[in-house]
């Protein structure tokens, strides 16, 4: 089982807007690390909604899904702070052959710099099931390039415009 938290920060020389728009927004999408997908379950108002996230199984471990509630907030010094948990929700029943992975708190804040933004996440995640322990060190070790995949989409998006 693995269960940890995880925690990262990068700056960007992007203004926050971009980067709020991509963490706040779920459309049906298969997001830059490819073996994942995630998509809107449900609006709930301005600011909040939920998601559904799946992964796909790798090096033997099961494929996992998630089921979010999230809300997010602009405050008045300019940075953005969302929040997620998981949530039983009739909108988003359980799918075979996936492990139901638990999100027990997630936080990402986005503050303006000098010259771009800072982004900031802490998650604290349970996968479920059984994961080896070389799976849980891989997850470890990659959990920070969340960060430069978030950079190399912003770059990507910014080169098509």
């Amino acid at each position: 089982m693995l269960y940890g938290v995880f925690i990262s920060a990068g700056v960007f020389f992007s203004p926050v807007r971009p980067i709020k728009q991509r963490c706040c927004t779920a459309e049906q999408t298969s997001n830059s690390d490819k073996h994942s997908m995630s998509w809107q379950v449900k609006k709930l108002g301005d600011n909040s909604d939920i998601v559904y996230l799946s992964y796909q199984g790798k090096l033997g471990v099961c494929a996992r899904d998630l089921c979010l509630l999230r809300a997010w907030q602009q405050r008045p010094d300019g940075s953005t702070i969302l929040v997620s948990h998981s949530i039983d929700s009739g909108d988003v029943p359980r799918v075979a052959g996936k492990v139901r992975a638990e999100c027990h708190d997630c936080a990402y804040m986005v503050s303006p710099a000098d010259d771009g933004c800072i982004f900031s996440y802490v998650i604290q995640l349970d996968m479920k099931g059984y994961v080896p322990l070389f799976f849980s060190n891989l997850i470890q070790t990659q959990h920070p390039l969340i960060i430069s995949m978030l950079r190399r989409h912003l770059e990507d998006a910014a080169g098509q415009n």
